[in-house]
């Protein structure tokens, strides 16, 4: 019972320390023009959609993936950056969104959802309204649908030249009939191939036993080693790479302890785990490599080469600390 208590109270303070009221959450936005001699919203013209949350320390203030936008404005996702900043004693999520409009008018960007920790506020509505630069006369011959504006680019036309009658043979019967008894003779050929292939798997499956399923530690090895050596810490895709990172690690988990695992989040992860025996599994490094990995998937953390490769160090280290030994692989098989 005493081995129970403290996890216990452990969960109890950690839950504790990043569980905070939304009163907590200071939550200023604005809309400014990307150029700075502009006064107005114009149509084609980038929008700056700023967002500042200050926050108590110790988690990251998430803006959701995918804003509520009207018809009429979408946003360049590739341009959104995120940037943490330290106050007196908060901290400061700043996000800056890129934002087009497409048609003028006057529009309201709803409020949506800012998620900390386990706290969720949201944002006032925003008004805005989008101009044109066209000159009053460009805008009047762009949206004109006069039957005398057609008449005059009637006018402008070069007349239609006159029909020249050519006679050719036409073999195209000939070709569909030969087309078709192609297809037809390809598609009994491929299905005598495919039937035949069919039943020579099926000798062989019912001849040979199944191979045994490779240790869960030796695909894991494998697939942070291809990590490690792929393209994308070379091209700066650090998303990429922690996505792959992350999900590596969950997926041998799962596969280490027999549950799934890939779809859950790090608190349901880590609360699965502490039910079960996990020799070598240190908690708090798993809890460390996969909120690392969180903050740059959903907050767009930039990390640092030496931060991605610490993980991936990491990433090996737990894997090769909670590998199954030789004994135990032989009783599985069996």
């Amino acid at each position: 019972m005493r081995d129970l208590i403290k996890p216990i109270l452990t969960l109890c303070l950690f839950l504790r320390a990043f569980s905070a009221d939304a009163q907590d959450l200071k939550i200023t936005t604005k809309l400014e023009t990307s150029v700075p001699s502009q006064t107005s919203f114009v149509v084609g013209e980038p929008i700056r959609l700023i967002v500042e949350i200050d926050h108590p320390p110790g988690s990251v203030a998430l803006v959701p993936e995918a804003l509520p936008l009207p018809s009429a404005i979408a946003e360049r996702t590739e341009e959104r950056k995120h940037v943490r900043t330290a106050l007196d004693t908060l901290e400061r999520d700043s996000y800056v969104i890129q934002l087009l409009a497409f048609e003028t008018g006057t529009f309201t960007i709803p409020s949506f959802e800012i998620s900390f920790s386990s706290t969720v506020a949201k944002t006032k509505p925003l008004e805005l309204q989008i101009n044109s630069d066209l000159t009053e006369q460009e805008q009047m011959i762009a949206s004109s649908t006069l039957a005398q504006a057609i008449a005059e680019l009637e006018k402008m036309a070069a007349p239609n030249p006159s029909a020249l009658d050519i006679l050719v043979d036409d073999y195209t019967p000939i070709y569909v009939l030969g087309g078709l008894i192609l297809l037809a003779f390809l598609f009994f050929l491929t299905r005598w191939f495919i039937q035949k292939y069919k039943t020579r798997r099926i000798a062989e499956e019912l001849s040979a036993p199944p191979p045994p399923p490779r240790p869960a530690h030796l695909i894991a090895l494998e697939r942070l080693e291809h990590l490690r050596t792929s393209e994308f810490l070379a091209q700066k895709n650090f998303k990429s790479y922690f996505v792959e990172l992350s999900e590596i690690i969950r997926s041998y988990l799962g596969q280490r302890y027999g549950f799934d695992s890939v779809e859950l989040t790090v608190l349901e992860l880590l609360g699965v785990l502490r039910g079960l025996r996990t020799p070598g599994l240190d908690l708090g490094h798993l809890e460390k490599i996969l909120n690392e990995a969180d903050f740059v998937k959903f907050a767009k953390y930039t990390p640092t080469d030496v931060e991605a490769h610490t993980a991936i160090n990491s990433a090996f280290e737990l894997v090769e600390r909670t590998a199954k030994k030789e004994e135990e692989l032989d009783v599985s098989v069996q």
